[in-house]
């Protein structure tokens, strides 16, 4: 049954021009599902609860407390992992991944004691990770230390009621440095108040007759607020005056417009807010189910995640509410109706789960309507669980968060003097490039010794990882490729293994394999045969056909047009190919063996990304080098500062794989190690995984060569001299 807001004797089947959540009245259970902020109570006179009963397919790998929920998992439920963390697969590509999910605050069913909550809603995260929560069913503002069993109330708890010295359904609270205040949407009050952060007894209306619901300021102290009845969000100027602190103004409407809808220059009961620091303003569009952004002095603004209608589809949203923005301009919202927090990436039409998202429930990996969202400076992101009645805190694996404080993005010289506000500055959540990170290290293929056996590799070189984390392996010195699905003790092989030779059914030392998902089929350098093949993924394929023969070949790449690269270290050049052509055209190096900026040095793997620039191995010059399309020269990204093992150096590198950020990873194959590349850092260049020993150990190398990425950017590295495959996933 979902808590909602509506006065005694109200019917449930309001008129939609009637928002529930406009009535100061008592809290309470009633029969239907929506909660406080619906508009279309006809559209919504459901129990929430037969929602969403089943885990879906892209749900998050979240840890519980000590056991494993969930006992109806799918069918395509992958492994347990560890001690309690429930694997569900068809993970999406762009998800990171929740390590720990932890209660800190309330979590002791609902109520007004010290240590409950009741239907909480905004929130703030203080430096020292305080947490200050509008209560708002118990009508204040509690303040819970690190780590405390207990809060303490800090504004309000004096009962419902518009006096001084009370609040009424508080639903959002930010802290002002400047004067070490607390600034409260007190939202059925219809105000915005000032309360003294130490000891107050009272607070202080700054502005009046708004309905407000969500609050931030940017790094210059202005004041959002989201209006919920007139669709707006307006910036104020706040000024001190006489000793007291308000608005100057009415505010500036900065989003929205004075009448709801659906337009682009509209919002319809919107709610929380974040401003970034060119002061855009991102709005949680409630009742158009929707994240919209809108840049300073815009007329209207954008879709940014959200926008196809009510629903719990991934291009869909549910009544969104707390709203997050981090340094790569990724939005991370929660989508309430749908119990679960999704992130969108810019450019990408569909968000991924990255918390809740398994049915409506009390468990560590479930939520019940939930609210507020924001990020501590660790990585670390914080939801207000409404319902269950508690602040539930998720540590992302891929942040590296136990060992390094997350990156602030801000102007540190007006942040010093200003504001420092929840959701008006961006978290980075990125791997400072100072980090080395803790690995989950975890061997996916090989690691049974040299051998052909199908548990086994022998000098193995190239590697693709597909959509599904099948490892290909292009196992150079048993002549096959083969083939381990994930969690598989045991390879399959899928071209030749039928001992080295030239014929249709046989390869000869391959080095490089990659999967043209047009014809399913593999694209395979089969170097000692000085050939390209292709064999077909089916199961009844026994022989291969010739796509470019004469051709010292050694890495391969494909591009998102489908164009086929290729390397030659005997013309120490770099060819794209259209399928079906057999010479193809020179796009780097090509100018004879040598180390000068037109020229390549037996060039080894090679990577393509969307704007078809290239990125090699320039093996024998001891530097990766990229190409610009259509360049005639390359630029040095990595190494050539000699053969050697400083930061600087590089020795005979071979993988290489660059991700959606520009940050370039390479296997430094005689250091043993594989470096990391972040442009524009400082320090640029840090060593990620292994030492300058040849090592069989985890987390050391013997001979690094092919590597790759998954959808969850693990990292895969083929060690030729252990003849195996080991995965890399940050802590």
């Amino acid at each position: 049954m979902s808590t909602v807001y509506i006065p005694s004797g109200k019917s449930t089947t309001s008129d939609h021009s009637n928002d529930i959540g406009d009535y100061p009245t008592d809290v309470g259970d009633y029969p239907i599902g929506v909660d406080e902020h619906s508009s279309d109570i006809g559209n919504h006179s459901i129990d929430i609860g037969a929602a969403i009963l089943n885990p879906p397919g892209n749900a998050q790998q979240v840890q519980e407390a000590a056991t494993v929920a969930s006992p109806n998992l799918p069918d395509n439920a992958q492994r347990v992992q560890e001690a309690a963390t429930v694997a569900i697969s068809n993970l999406p590509g762009n998800v990171q991944r929740v390590r720990e999910v932890i209660t800190v605050a309330g979590g002791h069913e609902q109520g007004d004691a010290s240590n409950q909550l009741y239907c909480p809603s905004g929130f703030y995260i203080s430096d020292n990770q305080t947490i200050l929560i509008a209560d708002q069913g118990n009508h204040r503002i509690v303040e819970w230390s690190l780590n405390a069993p207990n809060g303490r109330v800090v504004a309000g708890g004096q009962g419902r009621g518009n006096d001084l010295n009370q609040l009424n359904s508080p639903t959002d609270v930010i802290v002002d440095k400047n004067t070490n205040t607390l600034i409260i949407c007190d939202a059925h009050n219809d105000r915005v108040v000032r309360w003294p952060r130490q000891d107050g007894t009272s607070g202080e209306p700054i502005i009046r007759n708004i309905a407000c619901w969500g609050l931030t300021m940017d790094h210059k102290g202005f004041l959002y607020v989201s209006d919920r009845k007139k669709g707006e969000v307006r910036r104020y100027k706040m000024m001190q005056t006489n000793g007291m602190v308000a608005a100057v103004d009415n505010g500036t409407v900065v989003a929205g417009s004075r009448e709801r809808g659906p337009g682009l220059n509209q919002l319809d009961f919107p709610t929380y807010l974040f401003v970034d620091q060119e002061q855009s303003v991102y709005v949680s569009d409630s009742s158009n189910h929707r994240v919209m952004k809108w840049a300073n002095d815009a007329i209207e603004g954008r879709v940014v995640a959200g926008g196809q209608g009510d629903g719990n589809a991934r291009t869909q949203l549910s009544n969104p509410q707390g709203v997050f923005i981090d340094s790569r301009r990724e939005v991370y919202v929660v989508d309430q109706g749908n119990h679960r927090i999704m992130r969108w990436i810019e450019g990408i039409n569909e968000g991924s789960i990255i918390g809740g998202g398994n049915g409506l429930g009390n468990g560590a990996n479930q939520l019940h309507s939930p609210k507020g969202l924001s990020f501590d400076q660790h990585g670390r992101f914080y939801v207000v669980d409404c319902e269950n009645h508690r602040v539930q805190r998720f540590s992302i694996e891929a942040s590296c968060t136990d060992e390094v404080s997350m990156n602030i993005n801000q102007n540190s010289a007006e942040r010093a003097t200003t504001t420092d506000q929840r959701n008006s500055y961006a978290v980075n959540l990125d791997t400072p490039p100072n980090a080395r990170c803790k690995q989950n290290e975890d061997t996916v293929a090989g690691g049974n010794g040299a051998g052909e056996a199908t548990n086994q590799l022998y000098r193995p070189q190239g590697i693709f990882v597909d959509d599904d984390q099948r490892v290909i392996v292009a196992d150079f010195g048993n002549h096959r490729i083969i083939q381990w699905k994930i969690y598989g003790v045991n390879g399959q092989v899928l071209a030749g293994g039928n001992e080295r030779g030239s014929g249709l059914h046989q390869l000869h030392e391959p080095t490089d394999v990659v999967v043209d998902k047009e014809t399913n089929s593999l694209i395979i350098a089969d170097g000692g045969n000085r050939r390209v093949v292709r064999w077909s993924r089916c199961s009844r394929t026994t022989q291969g056909e010739i796509l470019i023969d004469d051709i010292e070949c050694w890495g391969l790449a494909m591009d998102v047009y489908g164009y086929l690269y290729v390397s030659d270290t005997e013309k120490h050049e770099v060819r794209r190919y259209r399928l079906g052509e057999k010479h193809g055209t020179p796009v780097a190096g090509g100018n004879g063996q040598g180390a000068a900026f037109n020229q390549l040095n037996k060039p080894r793997y090679i990577f393509v990304d969307q704007q078809q620039n290239i990125y090699v191995a320039d093996t024998c010059n001891h530097r990766v080098m990229k190409w610009n399309k259509d360049a005639e020269e390359g630029i040095v990204v990595a190494g050539s500062q000699g053969e050697g093992n400083t930061l600087t150096q590089l020795s005979y590198p071979k993988g290489l794989v660059v991700d959606r950020f520009g940050t370039l990873y390479v296997a430094d194959s005689s250091n043993h190690r594989v470096m990391r590349w972040i442009p524009g850092a400082e320090p640029q260049v840090t060593v990620i995984v292994g030492e300058n020993e040849r090592e069989a150990g985890a987390n050391q190398f013997a001979n690094p060569a092919g590597l790759s990425l998954n959808r969850h950017e693990d990292l895969y590295v083929v060690e030729y001299g252990n003849h195996r495959v080991q995965r890399f996933s940050d802590e």
